[in-house]
């Protein structure tokens, strides 16, 4: 391997880990708590094929602001979930059995990879309230 192919694949490798951390680091805090959706979100495309694309939801009074929102993917693409809530709930991604507990102004994300296909609710589990849709295609 050439040293400019070595050191561009370098520069990729660290690039990808900041975005990683940056959008994976535990806490509440961050650019992406009440944010807008980031533009890739709403294509289910990331701008570099080899990064997930991030959606984002926000919880406004128990209900997802904007409606339920449908996320798709093809099977095996990884997923990059995060939600934003002002109410105190459990967000569970259904046939994927992902659960996590979030509390008032609070965020949580959910990294995993698409490989069950078919169309699974996302929700606060304790309002029975779907918040998004994941459609996985085969």
């Amino acid at each position: 391997m050439r040293s400019a192919q070595r050191w561009w694949l370098v520069a990729g490798g660290l690039v990808l880990a900041a975005v990683l951390f940056v959008v994976l680091k535990p806490g509440a805090g961050g650019p992406i708590a009440g944010a807008p959706e980031h533009p890739a979100a709403r294509t289910g495309k990331s701008a570099n094929s080899h990064l997930q694309a991030v959606r984002a939801i926000r919880v406004s009074g128990g209900q997802p602001v904007g409606g339920v929102s449908t996320i798709s993917v093809h099977k095996g693409e990884p997923v990059l979930l995060v939600v934003t809530s002002d109410v105190r709930d459990e967000v569970h991604v259904h046939g994927y059995d992902l659960h996590k507990d979030v509390s008032p102004g609070g965020t949580v994300r959910f990294a995993f990879r698409a490989t069950i296909d078919g169309v699974f609710e996302i929700e606060l589990e304790k309002r029975a309230t779907q918040i998004a849709s994941l459609q996985v295609q085969p």
